[in-house]
Formats: structure tokens, sequence, C-alpha cells
């Protein structure tokens, strides 16, 4: 996914600026939390449906993420599950 690839290169980029720790934010609307939330992921493919299927572009990024780290313990992300943004839950 072109995406993915978007996330990997903001990980290279912030690795070479000299950032020890980047974090994903999948809350507020943001990308991410429209393919977590059930509200807004209308997606029928692989992408779309199940909570692991809506949870699979999430886990593909911090995979890029982490191949550019190469330690998950560098890697945060940003989670709302109580949140509500633009009517999603």
């Amino acid at each position: 996914m072109v995406y993915v690839a978007k996330f990997k290169q903001a990980a290279v980029n912030a690795k070479q600026a000299g950032f020890d720790f980047i974090e994903l934010h999948a809350a507020n609307g943001y990308l991410p939390n429209q393919f977590l939330e059930s509200h807004s992921n209308r997606r029928t493919d692989a992408f779309g449906g199940s909570i692991e299927n809506r949870c699979r572009f999430v886990l593909e990024i911090l995979k890029a993420m982490i191949e550019v780290y190469g330690d998950a313990k560098c890697i945060g992300i940003k989670l709302s599950p109580a949140g509500g943004h633009n009517g999603m839950s």
C-alpha cells in the first residue's frame, strides 16, 4: 500500500533528523484511526470488516517503522479507544 511506504519514509526522515523515538498517531480521526474504526471503515477487502482486518493497515505501518528503527521499543502508538471524532466512536 502506497501510504505504508509514506509512513516508512517519514520514519526514515525522522531517524535521519536524529529522533531516537517516534510515535504513530492512530487516534482523533487521523488516517490510521479511520481504518481502525468500524464506523468509518466500510471496506470489504482485506483492510475492512473484522477487527483483525481493520488493524492490518496500522500493523503494516508499525512493521515498516520498526524496519527503519530496528527496535520496537523506539516506536510508540497513540490510540484513543474512548475518544470520538467526526462521528467515529
